[in-house]
């Protein structure tokens, strides 16, 4: 971020280099030559370098670094006092985004920036100018981040899908405004019955078979092919035997049935993986999603409308809208089991951890076909 050459405070600064191995120490990124850098660039600045804070041999996945801890301390007991933290590369600060979003803000409220070498004065560097467009969208409740697409190097003619580098096209838009899929997805029965016998003849060929049937998707329409979050329910003799879903997509809506379909009849832990001869016994049910809202209390969730989405750091978990419904519970019920249960915070985690509300479009055999 750049500064601003009418302040008239003196102007001071923390440097902070990082290296996490030798290999990137020989190939330019040592903490000695990080440094000699970053006093360089202060000294060209006019800026006073206060203190220098290093770590050797830690990764930029967190902040857990006991030098940046010193570094933050230092800053506490000197708020308002330092005016930026000069660092060589983002990459050198973090390599998280969201980490990287929530420590610009504790590190804004001590009164000090962030500065990478590679920004330049008019903060034209990629990577910063998403750093702010993030800074400025998230936690504001008047607009949201909708996914657009999703695609990475393997999807490249010349890529290899074992070793990929991703890319999310985002937009952010006006909370009240609608997506295509919120305000144009509409099913028929007939694609609605389409979807449901994707899932079935995936999961009878790959149980039986060990193999993913080819779709002919010729005469599929535009809302089959388009890109949406699902979950795919199993149930056998009305009870729970798989659930498994996704609530974005970078392939089309069948794609992510056919996936999904396997992953709930093979990959539900709870469960042990279906076997040949269960296939014929599975009730089969969709739940299409629309994307995710955050909100800042439950009084916002309306029961059987809304399913919810529970995150508090790296744990998280979820209950389809239809759940309440099947259950009877109450909110608080509603909340606690998919805090206690499915992200694993204890009953009462949800009320410090970030709540997610979406809707849900959702249809089964035994609606569609009458049977099963």
């Amino acid at each position: 971020m750049k500064y601003s050459a009418r302040d008239q405070r003196p102007k001071t600064a923390i440097i902070y280099t990082r290296v996490s191995t030798d290999e990137q120490a020989e190939y330019g990124f040592s903490l000695a030559h990080q440094e000699d850098l970053l006093r360089k660039e202060c000294a060209r600045r006019g800026i006073h370098v206060v203190a220098h804070y290093k770590d050797e041999g830690y990764s930029a996945k967190d902040f857990k670094r006991p030098h940046f801890q010193q570094l933050l301390d230092y800053l506490r007991r000197h708020k308002k006092q330092i005016q930026y933290l000069f660092v060589t590369k983002w990459c050198r600060f973090s390599r998280n985004i969201e980490n990287t979003i929530l420590m610009n803000r504790e590190l804004l409220s001590y009164g000090t920036r962030v500065i990478t070498l590679d920004d330049g004065e008019e903060s034209d560097n990629p990577a910063n100018l998403l750093l702010t467009m993030l800074n400025m969208t998230t936690g504001n409740k008047n607009l949201r981040i909708v996914p657009v697409q999703y695609m990475n190097s393997g999807d490249t003619k010349y890529g290899d899908k074992k070793q990929v580098v991703g890319y999310w096209s985002l937009a952010v838009i006006p909370a009240s405004a609608q997506t295509e899929i919120e305000s144009k997805f509409i099913l028929s029965t007939g694609e609605k019955s389409a979807l449901l016998k994707i899932a079935r003849i995936t999961i009878e060929k790959y149980i039986g078979e060990r193999r993913i049937p080819d779709i002919d998707t010729s005469a599929f329409s535009k809302q089959l092919k388009m890109q949406a979050g699902a979950f795919v329910t199993l149930k056998e003799h009305g009870e729970l035997r798989g659930c498994i879903g996704r609530f974005t997509a970078s392939v089309p809506l069948y794609k992510v049935i056919q996936e999904m379909a396997i992953a709930a009849a093979t990959e539900d832990n709870r469960f042990e993986p279906v076997r040949p001869e269960e296939t014929g016994l599975l009730e089969i049910e969709i739940s299409v999603l629309s994307p995710m809202h955050p909100i800042s209390s439950p009084d916002e969730i309306v029961l059987g409308k809304h399913g919810i989405y529970i995150r508090k750091g790296s744990l998280s978990g979820t209950f389809l809208p239809q759940v309440a419904t099947e259950t009877g519970w109450t909110k608080e019920e509603f909340l606690g089991h998919c805090s206690r249960d499915k992200a694993g915070i204890g009953w009462d985690g949800w009320k410090s951890a970030e709540l997610f509300t979406y809707e849900a479009f959702v249809f089964s055999e035994k609606e569609v076909s009458g049977h099963r």
